[in-house]
């Protein structure tokens, strides 16, 4: 018996995947796609905005 590895689609690819499946317009697959980034930029430092926002 062969086993097939199935490799999970990244982020990014979900999100355009999901938007599309919804129908929502090109524009707003850009928006969420670019905000997605933006976030993911922001690495350890979007740990410590939510530790702040928590402890305020």
């Amino acid at each position: 018996m062969i086993k097939v590895k199935t490799v999970k689609p990244k982020l990014l690819d979900q999100v355009r995947h999901a938007t599309r499946v919804r129908h929502l317009s090109y524009r707003t697959e850009q928006a969420y796609v670019h905000w997605i980034k933006r976030i993911q930029s922001l690495g350890n430092g979007i740990a410590d905005l939510t530790g702040q926002v928590i402890a305020a």
